[in-house]
C-alpha cells in the first residue's frame, strides 16, 4: 500500500501525479499557464500573498491527481471543490506557514478557499473546519 492516511491520496491519485516526472517541460508550462490564470485571484493577507508559491503548486499538483475522469465540464461539481478546499486549508494547518491548527489564521483559511472555489469555479466554501 502506498497510500498513507494524512495525505488523502489514494494510490490512483499518486500514480497520477508520478507521472509529472515524466513530463517536465509540459508540467513546466502548463504550471506558469494556470499560474498566470490565476494570478488576479490571489489576495494578500498579512503582508503575505494567499495562496503562497508551494500552497499554488500543491494545488495544481492535487488537481491532477484527483480531478474525476468524467471528461470535460466548464466547472468542477460543488463537492469536488469543497473537498479540495478542505485539502488545501488542512494543508496549510499542517505546513504552519500562513496559519497552523494552534494558532489559527481564519482570514487566510478563509482566503485560500476562496482562491481554490474561484479557482474551480467561481465557487466560495461558507464554513472552514
Amino acid at each position: 500500500m502506498t497510500a498513507t492516511h494524512d495525505t488523502k491520496r489514494g494510490e490512483d491519485a499518486r500514480i497520477r501525479i508520478n507521472v509529472i516526472s515524466e513530463l517536465t517541460d509540459e508540467w513546466k508550462t502548463r504550471l506558469a499557464r494556470w499560474s498566470r490564470w490565476n494570478t488576479r485571484k490571489k489576495t494578500v493577507v498579512n503582508e503575505s500573498e494567499c495562496p503562497d508559491a508551494r500552497e499554488e503548486y500543491l494545488l495544481y499538483q492535487t488537481l491532477l491527481g484527483a480531478w474525476p475522469f468524467d471528461g470535460p465540464t466548464d466547472a468542477a461539481d460543488p463537492a469536488f471543490i469543497e473537498r479540495v478546499q478542505a485539502y488545501m486549508v488542512k494543508a496549510a494547518c499542517e505546513a504552519k506557514r500562513n496559519t497552523t491548527w494552534t494558532d489559527p489564521d481564519p482570514s487566510y483559511k478563509e482566503m485560500l478557499a476562496r482562491f481554490v472555489g474561484e479557482t474551480l469555479g467561481g465557487q466560495r466554501r461558507s464554513t472552514l473546519p
